[in-house]
């Protein structure tokens, strides 16, 4: 008989998933499909349900892809697009993990010693800083320390 294990398995959001928490209402097959999304730039009013539907508004603001981004803007730059799709799936990720918005949130922006002590939010405004964190989910859901 085979050795299974009982460990509950952690799904990783689906692009389509991802699209419903940006509100952007699009079925996309994979994340490929929101390259052309990315490059012409999401709308700032995807951006802002985004950061209403989350508790760390204030943390994604400070984020240098959004420091300049002014009031009355009408599109996100492609680069500030990309760093919220980032934001977006680590959330998504996380959302299935800690089961909460407010766990979610408190993850998101504590420091941790195996992130370099930088909080995963700190990190998500660059590829390699998203690879860590998503590394760092990993290692969450199956239990695996830092």
């Amino acid at each position: 008989m085979p050795c299974v294990s009982t460990r509950k398995r952690f799904p990783m959001p689906t692009a389509s998933a991802v699209s419903r928490l940006l509100k952007l209402n699009l079925e996309v097959a994979d994340f490929s499909s929101f390259v052309p999304f990315i490059r012409s730039g999401f709308s700032r009013k995807c951006f802002d349900e985004f950061l209403s539907a989350t508790t760390i508004a204030s943390a994604i603001m400070q984020l240098s892809a959004f420091k300049n981004l002014a009031e009355d803007s009408k599109d996100l730059t492609p680069e500030a697009s990309d760093c919220l799709l980032r934001i977006a799936r680590v959330y998504a990720e996380a959302l299935e993990l800690f089961v909460n918005k407010t766990d979610v949130a408190q993850w998101m922006v504590t420091k941790s010693l195996t992130l370099g002590d930088q909080s995963p939010l700190e990190l998500l405004d660059t590829t390699v800083g998203f690879e860590l964190v998503y590394q760092e989910l990993r290692r969450l859901q199956y239990g695996i320390a830092g």
